[in-house]
């Protein structure tokens, strides 16, 4: 489902089902479902020392423009070209080391392209040997044209590999929604 550009009125047009089907229903309808998409990783993820690692998702929350796919499910496929808000984010529950942790996203056409966002946290210890950024997260907005990519990914440096352990509200995972042409 596409906008359409409504229609210019003239004096003395008699409105048909087909026009205002398209002008008020589609529109609104895709007005409501606009493109957006979330998806998580379910289960435990590694993440390794100092590599970038895409964060793979396995289910999805929704996905209302098929942007969501098993097979490279790292990234956002773009169906829709606009303007698009994404994010990312990962924590761990086991781990704790001092060092970098970040997320970011990419826009890919075929090859990898400008950085959307980049958000890097320092990690230090609290005297009592808490972690703190346990969290990870980023976000940020593009223009895309149909057919991109927004691939997501993380690193992290802390001296040893990472299992992250799903926390709630903070599951490996990713979003991105259309906010217009």
């Amino acid at each position: 489902m596409v906008w359409t550009t409504p229609r210019t009125w003239s004096t003395g047009d008699i409105p048909t089902s087909g026009w205002m089907n398209t002008d008020l229903r589609d529109n609104q309808n895709f007005l409501y479902n606009t493109p957006r998409v979330k998806a998580y990783h379910s289960g435990y993820k590694l993440f390794v020392n100092f590599t970038s690692t895409n964060i793979t998702t396995t289910k999805e929350v929704y996905d209302t423009d098929n942007m969501w796919n098993t097979g490279t499910s790292h990234a956002a496929d773009i169906n829709t070209a606009g303007l698009y808000g994404c994010g990312c984010g990962w924590a761990h529950g086991q781990y704790d080391g001092e060092g970098v942790r970040e997320s970011k996203a990419q826009r890919y056409d075929g090859a990898l392209q400008e950085e959307i966002f980049r958000q890097k946290y320092v990690v230090g210890t609290h005297a009592g040997g808490e972690t703190q950024h346990m969290r990870a997260h980023g976000a940020g907005q593009a223009v895309f044209t149909t057919s991109d990519f927004i691939i997501f990914s993380v690193f992290h440096d802390a001296g040893a590999d990472i299992t992250d352990v799903p926390v709630p509200d903070s599951i490996p995972g990713w979003w991105a929604t259309w906010y217009g042409i």
